[in-house]
């Protein structure tokens, strides 16, 4: 059980300032500026060299020091941005909240990223789609002018004079 505890030289401690118990439980209040967050660190992180002039006496080595204070609530608390006052605690789940929400976030930039990859995919297709049709025309093109009447090359057409898919597929075996 702690029964001394001297602050010296550190954040608003400049000089030694000494609190003094017989209780094992005990409740530090005060205004704003007065040191309750020096001390509640220093009891949190008294290894911690910037209170190497600072004391705590009567502590036996089972004693366990528990402070509720804002590195209490950060490790503890998670809250989440999207519902305001609602909250969870302990740090397992506040591991998982953050988890979760940066799988949220990496599914959002695959998301877009798909979306993207799709967008080039669909103009890569209709380019081939536009050679394809062009390539179709140009042979049409030269069916016309190599059929029909006394052409010599008529007999070579027979099955693919009348469809432009077609002579394009014989051509490009």
């Amino acid at each position: 059980m702690i029964t001394k505890i001297s602050l010296n030289k550190v954040a608003s401690y400049k000089e030694p300032a000494v609190l003094e118990t017989d209780k094992k439980v005990n409740l530090i209040y005060g205004l704003n500026g007065t040191g309750k967050s020096t001390l509640s660190d220093y009891l949190l992180e008294s290894s911690d060299t910037k209170f190497k002039d600072c004391l705590i006496e009567g502590l036996g080595n089972d004693d366990e020091i528990l402070v509720y204070n804002q590195s209490f609530i950060r490790e503890n608390f998670f809250d989440a941005d999207s519902l305001k006052g609602i909250f969870t605690l302990s740090k397992e789940n506040k591991e998982a909240e953050i988890n979760i929400t940066n799988a949220e976030k990496e599914l959002k930039r695959i998301s877009g990223e798909k979306g993207n990859q799709e967008k080039e995919l669909q103009k890569e297709k209709d380019a081939i789609s536009a050679k394809l049709k062009t390539a179709k025309d140009k042979i049409w093109e030269i069916k016309q002018n190599f059929t029909g009447g006394d052409r010599v090359l008529e007999f070579c057409l027979e099955g693919y004079k009348s469809d432009g898919n077609k002579l394009l597929a014989f051509v490009k075996v």
